[in-house]
């Protein structure tokens, strides 16, 4: 009998250990699938916007606001082609023809004629790969990397949620409802020009405040006042008996008032 009992506890801890090792194990694998994916995002963007660098050096610097006119005169420029849009009376399939003409001339530019008529310097094949250093902004192989990070997080939480959807269509159902009433709520009270003019300046904004670290500020400064109040309403909750506590939801509880009145009269 103990060996027999001492082989059943050995079975179940190796069975345990074996359950152990598989989670680690799976664990690890989608760790590693997601770091090739990741890997080979960061490649094929790298490819891609590697050769517009310097504009992606100087677009950071102007959202930063290291360049304090070019960032004024950015900020000119969107306000002034958004509320142009928003007021003008031109109709959307015109501007959407004429925007598109205009990608297609810039890019035929770009690509087709430019690089015959300009004159190639010595030294442009030596800086094409090294990536420019420049403080408080990001190089294109870091912003290539984080792109590539919150691409692969995106597409995981997708996938997630499609096997939610597969597993629990009722859940995901009243989920997705709530959801998107709520967004209905936000945009029959909201105007949907100003919505679309609050992201725009979020949109502005928010490199600014990552490079300021303005929520790490903010929270340094709020932590003591959180704190004190937490800490007011753990004291107020142990300061009172627990006696008085029970009295206190009695009283307050008309449920529990009227059955506790039953409890004390049988």
């Amino acid at each position: 009998m103990v060996h027999t009992g001492a082989t059943e506890v050995t079975s179940v801890e190796d069975c345990s250990s074996n359950q152990g090792s598989s989670v680690c194990l799976r664990s690890r694998l989608c760790s590693s699938e997601r770091d090739c994916q990741v890997r080979a995002f960061r490649v094929a963007l790298l490819s891609k916007l590697g050769p517009y660098e310097p504009l992606l050096t100087y677009l950071q610097s102007v959202l930063v606001w290291e360049r304090p006119f070019h960032s004024v005169l950015l900020y000119i420029v969107v306000n002034i082609v958004f509320w142009f849009f928003a007021l003008t009376s031109l109709r959307l399939l015109f501007l959407l023809a004429t925007g598109l003409a205009v990608l297609v001339f810039a890019d035929t530019w770009r690509n087709n004629i430019w690089p015959v008529i300009r004159v190639r310097k010595l030294d442009d094949s030596e800086n094409e790969s090294w990536g420019l250093v420049q403080p408080g902004v990001l190089s294109v192989p870091e912003l290539c990397h984080h792109l590539a990070e919150a691409w692969v997080s995106a597409s995981v939480f997708k996938s997630s949620m499609v096997q939610y959807k597969r597993q629990n269509p009722g859940n995901f159902c009243i989920l997705i409802c709530g959801v998107f009433s709520c967004l209905a709520m936000i945009g029959y009270y909201i105007p949907g020009l100003v919505l679309f003019y609050s992201a725009l300046l979020a949109t502005l904004f928010t490199p600014l405040a990552a490079y300021y670290r303005v929520l790490q500020h903010v929270y340094v400064k709020l932590e003591p006042v959180l704190q004190w109040l937490d800490f007011s309403v753990r004291g107020y909750m142990m300061s009172k008996p627990i006696d008085n506590q029970c009295k206190l939801y009695i009283h307050f509880h008309p449920c529990i008032k009227s059955l506790f009145h039953i409890i004390v009269l049988q």
